[in-house]
């Protein structure tokens, strides 16, 4: 049997986490045992009801903080000022990038090899992009473990984390061919990648519904078609384009509704 780390660090439940459940739901128990590993400030609860045992972690990056000296200083004219000049920006980010990774990364690495040495996985699934996977991908390349990050998101890697964090993926999975052009390109060829959708268990949605109720409360008639798209607010998730697409579509049917 196969031990599998699942390392999902994202601060409340969302897509990933939730695609994460759905792929630990399906597992072959025969073959392979799992441990997910969730943020202290995560309050998803599904995983026990699948009999998936949940350590969590503190993630500082996600916790309210005053404003430091250093954060001050980005605010104000001078650091203004060299974000604006070519030949300064780039040490500017750079150093401001290894500055958040002993804040924020570089605390959740002891306690997640805490977890890789009792546990003793074969494999670390790191659920998402590299910006929310740099702890667990550092755990793993510090305990010599071989990981794979399962991007999620169109956010390539930093100049950082390409120093410090990509080198130690030993694949890679992207949700869509979108994204993985996207990330590619950022990265160059990784040595295994693969596109793999998200799964979808239709028997979530398996529900009945009042659609007359459910029109009526949007002011949408019933004898009209309604489109709708599901997902979080925000630009990459394309909601602009649909909205675009919908204008386009009304004019040619004036009925349809959105």
């Amino acid at each position: 049997m196969k031990r599998i780390l699942y390392i999902d660090l994202s601060p409340s439940p969302g897509g990933s986490t939730i695609s994460l459940f759905q792929l630990v739901s399906h597992l072959d128990r025969t073959r392979v045992q799992p441990l997910v590993v969730l943020s202290t400030l995560n309050t998803f609860d599904r995983f026990d009801s699948v009999n998936v045992p949940v350590l969590r972690v503190r993630t500082p990056q996600w916790e309210p903080r005053q404003g430091s000296m250093v954060d001050r200083l980005r605010a104000s004219r001078m650091g203004d000022e060299m974000r604006k000049q070519p030949e300064r920006a780039g040490w500017w980010h750079f150093l401001g990038d290894l500055r958040r990774y002993g804040r924020d990364v570089w605390p959740v690495v002891p306690p997640l090899r805490r977890i890789i040495r009792d546990f003793q996985p074969d494999l670390i699934h790191l659920n998402d992009a590299i910006q929310m996977s740099r702890h667990g991908a550092l755990a793993a390349r510090l305990s010599r473990k071989p990981a794979i990050c399962h991007y999620r998101a169109f956010d390539p890697p930093l100049p950082v984390d390409r120093w410090l964090v990509t080198p130690g993926i030993d694949g890679w999975i992207f949700i869509s061919q979108a994204v993985a052009e996207v990330q590619i390109a950022a990265m160059g060829y990784p040595r295994r990648w693969q596109v793999i959708p998200n799964a979808i268990d239709l028997q979530e949605f398996d529900r009945p519904v009042d659609s007359a109720a459910v029109r009526s409360s949007l002011g949408v008639p019933a004898d009209v078609p309604l489109i709708g798209m599901i997902g979080r607010v925000a630009p990459w998730k394309g909601q602009l384009v649909f909205v675009e697409a919908l204008a386009q579509v009304s004019q040619e049917h004036p009925t349809v509704h959105g």
